[in-house]
């Protein structure tokens, strides 16, 4: 497990949702900070955000393993 920081609140208020913004990552399903330093990976058109490097170089050696079934 890797220690973070707490995501900083953005100058001028954001309220609530803003100090919320975050993603799942697609390998582990855990819940991950939206930040500009989190690890993520662009694929698709779409960028994902992981937990760490092992579930980052996991979908990245296999990106279609992680993509939501379409329809």
């Amino acid at each position: 497990i890797i220690a973070s920081r707490p995501p900083a609140r953005p100058a001028g208020g954001g309220g609530p949702a803003a100090a919320r913004a975050g993603a799942v990552d697609p390998v582990c399903g855990m819940s991950v900070a939206v930040t500009p330093d989190a690890l993520s990976l662009e694929h698709a058109g779409r960028t994902w955000y992981f937990c760490g490097t092992g579930c980052r170089e996991a979908a990245a050696a296999d990106p279609q393993r992680y993509l939501a079934p379409s329809g």
